[in-house]
């Protein structure tokens, strides 16, 4: 979700469209590289109780299909001249003379933003050539968030995430008290600003010895990117440090490596 907001952030302060492609089938397209065998399904006859089948292309449940449908995937972008990030393998980006455009993959799911229409229009052609895609036009969810286009940015909000999980344990008449899942908090979101300030301010801080029982400190760190917020956690130390310095050190080493 990091790289999901810091695209998005980037998009909405250079004024580029986001727009949103589903694969068919995504597993299925995958190159098998081993042999792989399986029983006859239900209604096919076997010649013997010996025969078997042998898969010559990826099906969903075995090991090998998110990783070969990956593979399949890098391919047919390095073809097209993108290239991964290093520090995210699901984050795909093209630039020439002036021209970029960005890619995230999670799964079957892919956002895309651009400065230039014609390079999208091109790599959308080309991905429903080789695996037939669903055009969603610009992009409205991803991965349980809802995306609202404001006048001063774009708001990252669960409200329908939230609705359908009251719906589905039936809790939606329900008045929970001071309840994150409390329709009225629901309405809630993140907002993105839309403002040309790239600026990277980050806070970090550590308590000492916190944990009762372990004695190890709690780290936490927010970042925000152009006065957006784009990654926070917070979390116990591996390690039980021998002073307050040594636990805000290594608070401070968590927040440097996920700037980095």
């Amino acid at each position: 979700m990091t790289t999901i907001r810091c695209l998005l952030i980037v998009a909405v302060k250079k004024g580029w469209d986001i727009s949103q492609l589903d694969v068919n089938n995504a597993f299925l397209h995958g190159d098998l590289q081993e042999e792989v065998y399986m029983k006859f399904s239900p209604g096919m006859s076997s010649p013997s109780p010996n025969h078997v089948c042998k898969v010559r292309k990826s099906l969903y449940g075995l090991r090998q299909a998110s990783r070969q449908w990956y593979a399949r995937l890098t391919t047919i972008l390095y073809f097209k001249g993108y290239s991964h990030s290093l520090n995210d393998y699901s984050l795909f980006l093209k630039s020439s003379e002036g021209h970029i455009s960005i890619i995230a993959v999670y799964v079957d799911d892919i956002l895309l933003t651009w400065n230039v229409p014609s390079e999208v229009n091109s790599i959308k052609f080309f991905l429903d050539s080789e695996f037939k895609i669903k055009d969603l036009g610009k992009a409205h969810h991803i991965l349980g968030k809802e995306i609202i286009r404001e006048p001063q940015g774009i708001i990252l909000s669960q409200r329908k995430f939230t609705l359908d999980l009251l719906s589905e344990f039936d809790c939606l008449d329900s008045k929970p008290v001071a309840s994150p899942l409390d329709p009225y908090t629901s309405k809630y979101g993140l907002i993105l600003v839309s403002s040309s300030s790239f600026d990277l301010p980050a806070f970090c801080d550590s308590d000492w010895g916190r944990c009762p029982y372990s004695r190890r400190s709690i780290n936490g760190y927010f970042i925000t990117l152009g006065g957006s917020p784009v990654s926070w956690k917070s979390k116990k130390q591996s390690l039980v440090p021998l002073s307050s310095a040594e636990a805000e050190y290594r608070s401070m080493h968590r927040v440097v490596a996920e700037i980095t």
